[in-house]
Order: structure tokens, then sequence, then C-alpha cells
């Protein structure tokens, strides 16, 4: 799998909805690391990785902060990672076009 941990931890904790710098995960999308950047939907995303997250705000951080968890990976690395909560947060939505081989719109 090309997801983070952290969009499979965030969505098992409730996630509603998640961004990678503006980028809209759904899923179908791949996310993939490209050098020093990485690519989320196919739009190339360079650092610093702002990852946002709708739902339970402690559901959330206590996903992430868990022992050993993916705080503690990303930190083990040697990467900084800050966790916040807020009490209002936008995700747009998503606005490629799905390419989608079995499913079909209903009008």
């Amino acid at each position: 799998d090309d997801k983070p941990v952290t969009c499979g931890e965030l969505k098992a904790a409730g996630a509603e909805a998640i961004s990678i710098n503006g980028q809209r995960v759904i899923s179908t999308t791949a996310i993939r690391c490209v050098g020093p950047t990485i690519q989320v939907n196919s739009v190339k995303v360079a650092s610093p990785f702002y990852i946002k997250a709708i739902g339970n705000s402690k559901y959330l951080e206590s996903a992430l902060n868990i022992k050993n968890g993916v705080v503690d990976s990303l930190k083990a690395y040697g990467i900084q990672v800050e966790v916040q909560t807020n009490d209002s947060i936008t995700i747009d939505k998503y606005d490629l076009t799905l390419k989608l081989k079995y499913a079909s719109e209903i009008k």
C-alpha cells in the first residue's frame, strides 16, 4: 500500500474526511514517494506535509499518539511531527475526475 500509515490510522479512528496539503484523500487516492516530494492524486506535493482530518478530535489524536504508533515512528526517523486539534477544519471536495472501472453513475 502506498498510503502513509497516517491515513490508515486516521480512517480507523473514524476520520470522515482527510487531506494532504489540500489534496482530498478518497478510496482511490494514490500516494507515492517521488524523490523529495510525494504525489497525492497524481499532484506533486512538497514538504512540509499538512494532513487534515475531520472527525472526533480525541479519537484521531489518540490514534496518532498511541505508544509506538505513527508519531513515534516518524520521530524515530528524525521527522518533526506536530499534532494539533481545531474545532473548525475545512477540507475541499475531491475535484478531479474519477476513473471508475466497474461502477457507473445512475441518472
